[in-house]
């Protein structure tokens, strides 16, 4: 249901007169047959702020003759929910009576909603015997009602605090470490968004300091602007950081290149000829059997070893493992070509 805003308060005011004027003539024709003193409605009508929140001084000018006078108040936004359900307004309208025609003030205490404030309306009529309907009220004033601040300033306090919360474990979440599969494009955006958290940040700190906690605000602010610090501090080393890892990722895998195609081939084969020279003398076996049998349970391990490197990979979400397992099945593949090779010569 729409709710009208404080900017609409003159439309608010005008529309509720008429409603008003409807209401007293449609009361008159119903009390035609019975003559009521004519009582001016009381002039100079006043409401305003009393001291604590959700009291109001409502005050008049009195009127000769008058029994007492009534006093109408309403919550401006609940008559417009009614009004736009097809509800009846005035069943919204609370009363109360004032005895004595020299009494030309009194001081209400409105049931407001903790909204720091909300707009009501009010009118005075004047009686002539107790208890009788007012012929005259005065025009309505609209008053914003001031209900209890505190409990605002708790709200507020509570949402900025629950924001920064939430804020800062993003912020955290872009300080992660720097891993040699970042790149550059990855960092850029990393440090516009840590820009984006700040501005955030900033705005919700004053929120919060504009409720009144000033200890819990700074200390607050305090530890937010530490992490910013530090997840500068993160964001500053990154690039560099970055660079140094991806080139000692690049010559690790040199040396594994080396290591494989060079220096491992050349180290089994030297000795591989000592082992089984060694072995084909002392007890008969000649060097070409040996070589043969020992190439084929070679062979057999390092398909079973590349296998189990393979199954393992995709169940890997960390990369520098991953990358370790790509280079143990290149190194057993390597391996187990020289096995092919050889026994292919035979």
């Amino acid at each position: 249901m729409k709710r009208i805003t404080l900017p609409a308060i003159a439309v608010i005011a005008a529309a509720a007169l008429v409603a008003v004027a409807v209401w007293l003539v449609l009361d008159n024709t119903a009390r035609a047959q019975t003559p009521l003193p004519t009582l001016p409605a009381p002039a100079n009508v006043r409401v305003v702020n009393g001291d604590n929140a959700g009291e109001v001084v409502v005050s008049w000018t009195a009127v000769a003759d008058a029994s007492g006078y009534r006093i109408h108040w309403v919550d401006n936004d609940a008559a417009w929910d009614a009004h736009y359900a097809k509800q009846d307004w005035r069943n919204l309208v609370l009363s109360f009576d004032v005895e004595g025609s020299a009494t030309t003030g009194l001081t209400l205490m409105v049931s407001n909603p903790n909204t720091g404030a909300a707009p009501y309306q009010f009118r005075v009529g004047s009686m002539s015997s107790p208890g009788s309907e007012p012929a005259n009220w005065s025009a309505w004033q609209l008053l914003d009602v001031q209900g209890d601040f505190n409990t605002v300033t708790n709200v507020k306090a509570l949402a900025a605090a629950i924001s920064i919360s939430e804020i800062a474990g993003e912020l955290v979440a872009l300080s992660g470490p720097t891993t040699a599969f970042l790149t550059q494009a990855r960092i850029n955006q990393s440090a516009t968004a840590i820009a984006g958290h700040k501005v955030a940040l900033a705005a919700q700190l004053a929120i919060l300091a504009e409720t009144g906690y000033d200890a819990r605000a700074g200390e607050i602010a305090r530890l937010v602007k530490q992490l910013e610090s530090n997840a500068d501090l993160i964001q500053q080393g990154r690039t560099s950081l970055w660079k140094s890892l991806a080139a000692g990722v690049a010559d690790r895998r040199e040396v594994t290149l080396e290591r494989v195609v060079t220096l491992t081939p050349v180290t089994d084969t030297k000795l591989d000829d000592e082992f089984y020279g060694l072995v084909a003398d002392s007890d008969n076996v000649s060097a070409a059997e040996l070589l043969r049998l020992t190439h084929l349970v070679s062979l057999v391990g390092l398909a079973e070893y590349s296998t189990d490197q393979l199954q393992a990979a995709p169940t890997l979400n960390f990369a520098p493992a991953a990358g370790q397992i790509h280079e143990n099945f290149d190194t057993g593949a390597v391996a187990a070509g020289r096995d092919i090779e050889y026994l292919r010569s035979l």
